[in-house]
């Protein structure tokens, strides 16, 4: 496959240069483990889950403590959490192994208007950085799935939907690249 051009939206401050993997756990002492388990099991656990490596937002989700869920004022749906990174990521090891996962992607958009209304509606309070960036291998799914639902068969059928590529009533198609990734210029 060709390269193509996207625009990744960063959350999390400047890119590196070049752009890799880091497959190694945060800081072991940071982490809040409840005593279960020590940093080499974690470690071996983490290696098993994401073989390939983990991308920084994948790493941010991975390890951020679970604080809340957000649930829409205007549907039952838990669109908000790291769990349902969790549940998705399950069910493409289980069922789609030969995507990428969202733990080891950069996300980007097809446009640059998709990036500015992606900050626009979730940038938050982050001073957000908008890189254009081209890779070889990417998958395309529809963002508005990534939710859980209001039941665990509701979670896990919208995984699969979000999986097979299936569109929502609305689509917003995010990317999923896979790495290696080429930055070609900082837009904003």
């Amino acid at each position: 496959m060709s390269a193509q051009t996207f625009f990744h939206v960063s959350r999390l401050g400047k890119l590196p240069a070049k752009l890799s993997l880091d497959g190694k756990v945060p800081d072991f002492a940071a982490l809040r483990t409840d005593n279960y388990f020590n940093e080499k099991q974690y470690q071996e656990a983490i290696d098993r889950f994401l073989p390939n490596g983990i991308s920084k937002q994948g790493e941010n989700y991975l390890f951020k403590p679970l604080e809340y869920f957000k649930i829409n004022d205007n549907e039952n749906s838990v669109t908000y959490s790291p769990v349902i990174e969790m549940v998705f990521e399950l069910v493409r090891q289980l069922h789609f192994a030969n995507l990428p996962s969202r733990y080891a992607s950069l996300f980007a958009w097809k446009t640059i208007e998709e990036a500015y209304e992606f900050i626009k509606y979730h940038g938050g309070n982050h001073d957000c950085i908008i890189y254009k960036i081209s890779a070889c291998n990417f998958f395309k799914a529809d963002m508005n799935l990534v939710r859980l639902g209001y039941s665990a068969a509701a979670g896990y059928t919208i995984a699969n939907s979000y999986w097979k590529g299936i569109a929502s009533e609305n689509p917003k198609w995010e990317y999923l690249l896979s790495y290696p990734i080429q930055i070609i210029d900082e837009v904003l």
